[in-house]
């Protein structure tokens, strides 16, 4: 079946519509920090015990909770496929939600 990007129909996320911040679990808070807000340009917006909140124009982008020990993720696919099976789950159980 080869259908082509176009053939897709149109939607339109509402004009409200906004993204959420990225939560990831870091072995090294202060090396984390540095690269995100050294090589990002992120600021901190709110630092509660091991988590810290960074953003751009007040807005929250990134959270990052110190866990030691945790290990890093081996490829950028790996968090992909997470965010987009999570997405489906709860597409899935607002959609079960709606028919009860």
């Amino acid at each position: 079946m080869n259908a082509s990007p176009s053939a897709a129909p149109h939607r339109q996320l509402p004009a409200v519509t906004r993204p959420g911040a990225v939560r990831l679990q870091v072995a090294a808070l202060g090396r984390s920090l540095a690269f995100y807000e050294g090589v990002l340009g992120l600021g901190v917006l709110d630092r509660k015990g091991p988590a810290v909140v960074l953003g751009a124009g007040g807005a929250a982008l990134v959270v990052l909770n110190e866990r030691p020990g945790v290990r890093p993720v081996d490829s950028v696919t790996r968090l992909t496929r997470l965010g987009l099976r999570n997405r489906i789950r709860r597409t899935a159980v607002k959609r079960k939600r709606r028919r009860v």
